[in-house]
């Protein structure tokens, strides 16, 4: 149709400027908007991610204390078996030893 405005040119700068300050606060306002629902919705995310990352965390101690306790374990069997064949030594270097002529 027509474009007819028979406002001032002061006034029709006002309308233009009123609308875009509107129009940028209608759409600050849903990008804050977004950005909170978007928060909202990913905190129980992380707040689930940070407790398995501590289960995590606890269960390699748990695995680390167990390498150590078998390694443990390792070298005492080891020592078992050494003392076990000192004692057979010992026990076979008791008898006098009588070199042939």
């Amino acid at each position: 149709m027509f474009n007819l405005n028979l406002l001032p040119e002061k006034e029709k700068q006002n309308v233009i400027w009123e609308k875009r300050t509107s129009q940028t606060f209608y759409f600050g306002s849903l990008a804050i908007a977004s950005v909170f629902i978007f928060l909202i919705l990913l905190f129980p995310s992380y707040i689930f991610l940070a407790l398995q990352n501590d289960e995590i965390a606890r269960n390699l101690e748990l695995e680390k204390k167990a390498q150590e306790t078998l390694q443990i374990t390792t070298v005492e069997n080891r020592i078992v078996a050494i003392n076990a064949n000192t004692r057979r030594i010992v026990q076979n270097n008791t008898e006098p030893f009588t070199p042939g002529i």
